[in-house]
């Protein structure tokens, strides 16, 4: 073999890593090659170039097939064959699992009503006593048994619920009924469902009908203490619902009616009742906080109208689909249309808690379209041109091209691949083309050969 253009490549595992070339007279090979291995080279310094436009191509044996600087002439001797040793060795590489810290933001929805609370202000004046006429309860025992439903459903839990009466209890002897300190103060704090149900429940078994209906200071008391539970619970939305069964009287209002035959009717609504009320309410929801209504058996229609001016200055509607009906009518229903009520009540204020929850975890990926290079052994170097990527489907094997850099593989006519790091490479990468090939075809592979000369794209 002639000593004088012969590469050399050096093996280990079956790899080889890399080549050098025995070659005093100088010859500079360049990385343009067609890569592979080949049982005949061509020899001396004359021989015809196969393929001149990349250099010439003798006839000559043995070695591993190098292209020469100068087209159509050149390349190297030999009259040995080829031996297993001259040979590239291939290895096909699989797909690396790459370790990697991925950020995985998970929203979580909660459609619970929370956190909001309700202030139940609930008429017990005499009239209260009387049925309905709906059930042969009394009202009473209505709104007894449609709030004790209410607190104790599933669907009520996280709300807090507060209770306080037309004439309030636990204040102390004779309050001022007028003035709404004595409604300010709940006979049942506010406290969180479930767990606060049988409070709310032993305060309306002790309660009672009595006297007259003074919704002035109902209704001034209630929006005082959910403006007051809100300043000192800001992230939580109160309500008043204003239950009665009648048309105010007391506190300067009168529902005596004079009916032309020199009697009395408790059945109107005092000319002046509106603009009080529904300042009262209107005040309240400046400061935040909204009134619903809720009318029973014994309001008047006129009534209605009174309860409907108080919903819309306080910034309620029962029933968005009937407009001219804005408190909650359950005069004709019983404690079924009350507890209605109190549930669409509790629909409509029902907060929508968005909580958003960030996980980081690591995990380990298969990338399909690069291969980390193996580490050559103690004392060798890996000579990154002399390296050779095939791709392999059906029958054919392709000895791609190589690239300088991902922004290069435009260039590339068909397949192509480049290294991460062209001054110290580590991974071989498929350009996109051959990336989206070998994802669409579960049969193709890779097979990748060290000691070979590197098919270059030419620039």
């Amino acid at each position: 073999m002639d000593s004088k253009s012969v590469a050399v490549c050096v093996v280990f595992a079956a790899l080889s890593f890399a080549c050098s070339s025995n070659d005093p007279d100088g010859d500079e090979r360049s990385e343009i090659s067609t890569g592979g291995t080949s049982e005949t080279e061509s020899g001396g310094t004359t021989g015809s170039g196969a393929n001149p436009g990349l250099g010439g191509l003798g006839t000559g044996t043995g070695g591993s097939l190098l292209i020469l600087d100068d087209p159509g002439t050149g390349g190297v001797t030999g009259s040995e064959p080829l031996t297993e040793d001259d040979t590239c060795a291939a290895l096909a590489l699989e797909p690396q699992p790459v370790e990697h810290e991925e950020v995985i933001t998970t929203t979580i929805t909660t459609e619970v009503p929370a956190p909001v609370a309700i202030y139940l202000v609930l008429d017990n004046s005499l009239s209260m006593n009387s049925s309905s006429d709906q059930s042969g309860q009394s009202k009473w025992e209505e709104a007894v048994d449609a709030v004790t439903a209410f607190v104790s459903d599933p669907n009520s839990a996280d709300i807090d619920v507060a209770i306080q009466y037309f004439h309030p209890q636990g204040v102390g002897a004779r309050p001022d009924e007028c003035d709404g300190v004595a409604h300010a103060t709940p006979a049942v704090p506010a406290g969180r469902l479930p767990d606060h149900a049988p409070a709310i429940v032993d305060s309306l078994s002790t309660a009672e009908p009595q006297s007259d209906t003074p919704t002035v200071g109902a209704l001034t008391g209630g929006t005082a203490y959910c403006a007051a539970f809100q300043a000192e619970n800001p992230d939580e939305k109160c309500v008043v619902v204003l239950v009665t069964d009648g048309q105010p009287n007391g506190c300067g209002l009168s529902a005596s009616c004079n009916d032309g035959g020199g009697r009395g009717s408790m059945d109107c609504v005092d000319a002046n009742a509106a603009s009080v009320l529904t300042a009262i309410a209107a005040d309240g929801l400046a400061n935040g906080v909204v009134t619903f209504t809720v009318g029973m058996a014994g309001v008047t229609d006129e009534g209605f109208g009174l309860l409907d001016a108080i919903a819309i200055a306080g910034g309620s509607d029962c029933s968005p689909e009937q407009p001219g009906a804005e408190s909650c009518n359950v005069s004709t229903t019983g404690s079924a249309g009350f507890l209605d009520a109190l549930n669409a009540i509790r629909d409509s204020i029902s907060v929508t808690e968005t909580t958003t929850e960030t996980i980081t975890t690591i995990e380990t990926t298969t990338v399909p379209c690069q291969w980390t290079i193996p580490v050559p052994p103690t004392g060798e170097e890996l000579d990154p041109n002399l390296i050779n990527v095939n791709v392999s489907y059906g029958d054919v094997t392709e000895s791609i091209v190589s690239v300088a850099t991902a922004e290069d593989c435009a260039l590339a006519s068909g397949h192509a691949w480049y290294y991460d790091d062209p001054a110290n490479p580590t991974i071989i990468l498929a350009c996109p083309q051959t990336c989206d090939f070998l994802s669409s075809d579960a049969a193709a592979s890779v097979e990748v050969l060290f000691g070979c000369t590197r098919i270059a794209i030419i620039q």
